[in-house]
């Protein structure tokens, strides 16, 4: 079993431990698609870190139009594509006018919504790897069905659906993620590699 990572007092706003939360540096090679999970739950804290860190995240408005769903109960995951991970995370932006409603604050717009709940997105995928955590975003869903199954408004956007657990694969030498920097980033302008 891994060893619990250092979790933060959210209400002194200082590490719990000396040492900080670091990403391995195998993480870019985890990465991988048809990650399998382990039947273990994903600890509360660990999540509720995740979380905390994750709605720190940046927005262009407050307040943060991504709202988040945790998913643990084995009924509730099944209906999900049947998801073999112990917690499935949905996400979904509410409309700028839905927050406005909820909280009488100004919000973004819709599609600039959408682009900060992805950048969110993400940012929990690193943090969960930091915390020891496989990750899978789920696709091929019916956004419409997950939207009715799980009260959400059903004038929410973009809303996604994360697997997370503790994975079963180990670390894949072979991973497709595993891309020379030079094909996928350029220097000033498209057709100049980088070269480090």
């Amino acid at each position: 079993m891994l060893t619990q990572p250092a979790l933060f007092d959210f209400e002194k706003e200082t590490p719990m431990e000396p040492s900080p939360i670091r990403l391995r540096d195998d993480h870019g090679r985890r990465r991988r698609n048809g990650t399998r999970f382990l039947q273990e739950p994903v600890p509360t804290d660990y999540l509720e870190a995740i979380l905390r860190l994750a709605a720190q995240v940046p927005a262009e408005s407050q307040p943060h139009p991504w709202r988040f769903i945790v998913v643990r109960e084995v009924d509730a995951r099944e209906r999900l594509q049947g998801s073999d991970a112990p917690v499935v995370l949905i996400t979904f932006t509410l409309q700028p006018m839905k927050i406005d409603q909820a909280f009488r604050n100004g919000a973004s717009t819709s599609d600039s919504g959408n682009r900060q709940a992805r950048i969110a997105l993400a940012t929990i995928m690193l943090l969960a790897e930091a915390y020891g955590l496989g990750t899978e975003p789920m696709v091929g869903f019916d956004a419409e069905a997950v939207k009715g199954a799980f009260g959400i408004p059903s004038d929410a956007e973009d809303v996604a659906l994360l697997a997370m657990g503790f994975a079963e694969e180990s670390l894949d030498e072979n991973s497709a993620s595993q891309m020379v920097l030079g094909e996928i980033v350029h220097v000033e302008r498209y057709g100049q590699p980088w070269m480090g």
